[in-house]
């Protein structure tokens, strides 16, 4: 007994430090061409949330409409220079998702012991995980409290740990603040809520929502303050998903083949059908076949929401369709999973001998299909969206330099307010842009209108950015 408990802690010594070196990878791929050439729209008002969480002034907010708790790990670095505030936030958010290895290696390491390492070397390495680490935004880091939270509940449920479910009400409450769309958490724990409450599980059932209660109770009570509604800020943020905006199914599939590349791809479906075999409709334990019907459930849960949400008004931009990914990063553990589940599964039919080799050639032939999306990875981000970055960047520094204040602005404005560190008021309708008595105003298409005279241009390739002075 001894000797097979000595080698049960030997081998779990041998995986820490496995996975230890694997979330040092994670963070060597994130960081390296370390890149702070532009910031982002929704890049911009977290960095300025966090500045105003620090106590300044800031040109533009919308704490009515965003979660806390990205800008308030960030206000410590706002107390620093502007420049240095920027590349600390950068580091401190790639330091953060590097940590995505820990919660793929424990879901994975269900499915199948030897996939859990597998799984985390593929995320530490996979395009769409590294670009949306070195993002200040709150998905990437969304998904990892999101699915860190789902399976603390899980192992909680399954092993009978009460520390676990309660851990995991804590985290699902740290996972919403995070990303108000993370209470898609709830869907996925719900069987699991039923199994407490039919095993009498009662005190469990009854301490974990007083625990998630009490994590979001300080936000709840400063919104009733502020808005008087402690809920304002999430009914306000789900305006985004009212808008449709239909997709084909070759978007789909181009969608998901960016993401995975033709390998991973086939090999997480080829993962999804050998699971939903063996480990659901063959498995002759009732508690096990349970568990992974869960696993099942809550990964077509996640697969759906990622379709519907890809079907509204979100983030779809002319060049950079890619961008809708974020919404998909919850999705792609479990993905990932079903794919190493796939690849161990198949290589026990491969000779011993070169078993190793054989699963080594075969992550290098993967990975070199993913290569236009590592160059993308590593493309500065100013190069994107045909030139309106630059112009962005452009304009912000004359507004800076010239000190002119007092602008309306409709198109690229939050990154603007921030780049100037000016007031900007920001609009989506031209009309009622040009009824607001604003001295100056910015747009990043032409105003055809003879109030207004043309105070600085600046362009690059397609795009331009124009400042307008009123006259009367």
């Amino acid at each position: 007994m001894k000797s097979m408990s000595l080698r049960v802690n030997l081998m779990n010594t041998k995986e820490n430090k496995i996975l230890f070196a694997i979330f040092l990878l994670a963070f060597i791929m994130r960081v390296m061409f370390f890149d702070t050439s532009y910031i982002i729209w929704d890049e911009s008002i977290y960095l300025m949330h966090g500045e105003l969480y620090a106590g300044m002034d800031v040109g533009y907010e919308e704490t009515f409409l965003r979660p806390p708790l990205l800008p308030f790990l960030l206000s410590p670095f706002a107390l620093l220079s502007h420049e240095s505030y920027e590349i600390l936030s950068k580091i401190f958010m790639i330091l953060l998702n590097s940590l995505i290895v820990i919660p793929v290696y424990l879901l994975a390491r269900h499915i199948n012991k030897k996939a859990g390492l597998l799984t985390a070397l593929l995320i530490a390495l996979l395009p769409v995980s590294i670009i949306n680490s070195r993002y200040v935004l709150t998905d990437h880091l969304g998904a990892i409290l999101a699915l860190l939270s789902f399976i603390l509940f899980f192992l909680g449920t399954k092993d009978k740990k009460s520390a676990l479910v309660y851990a995991g009400a804590f985290v699902l409450g740290l996972a919403i603040l995070m990303k108000f769309t993370n209470m898609l958490v709830f869907l996925l724990i719900l069987p699991l809520c039923y199994m407490l409450l039919s095993k009498k599980r009662t005190k469990e059932a009854v301490l974990a929502p007083v625990i998630f209660l009490l994590t979001v109770a300080p936000y709840a009570i400063y919104n009733l303050i502020k808005f008087k509604d402690p809920i304002y800020p999430l009914t306000r943020a789900f305006h985004v998903v009212s808008e449709n905006d239909p997709i084909k199914l070759d978007f789909l599939f181009y969608i998901f083949n960016d993401m995975f590349g033709p390998i991973f791809l086939v090999l997480s479906i080829v993962g999804i059908y050998m699971f939903a075999k063996q480990c659901v409709l063959l498995e002759r334990k009732k508690d096990d076949k349970i568990f992974n019907s869960i696993l099942l459930f809550a990964f077509f849960s996640v697969f759906a929401y990622f379709v519907f949400i890809a079907g509204r008004g979100t983030a779809k931009p002319t060049g950079i369709e890619w961008e809708i990914e974020r919404f998909a990063l919850l999705l792609i553990p479990f993905a990932l999973s079903f794919c190493a589940y796939a690849i161990i599964e198949l290589s026990q039919k491969i000779p011993k001998r070169i078993r190793n080799t054989a699963i080594t050639v075969l992550l290098v032939i993967s990975f070199a299909f993913l290569m236009p999306q590592y160059v993308r990875t590593y493309t500065p981000q100013i190069e994107f969206e045909d030139g309106l970055r630059h112009v962005t960047v452009d304009i912000s520094e004359y507004i800076k330099i010239k000190n002119i204040t007092n602008i309306s602005c409709i198109g690229n404005c939050p990154p603007v307010a921030y780049y100037s560190q000016k007031k900007i008021d920001v609009f989506y309708n031209k009309k009622t842009l040009l009824e607001r008595g604003a001295k100056h105003i910015l747009a990043f298409e032409p105003i055809d209108n003879g109030s207004l005279a043309l105070v600085e241009k600046t362009c690059n390739k397609t795009r331009c950015a124009y400042l307008y002075r009123r006259l009367f």
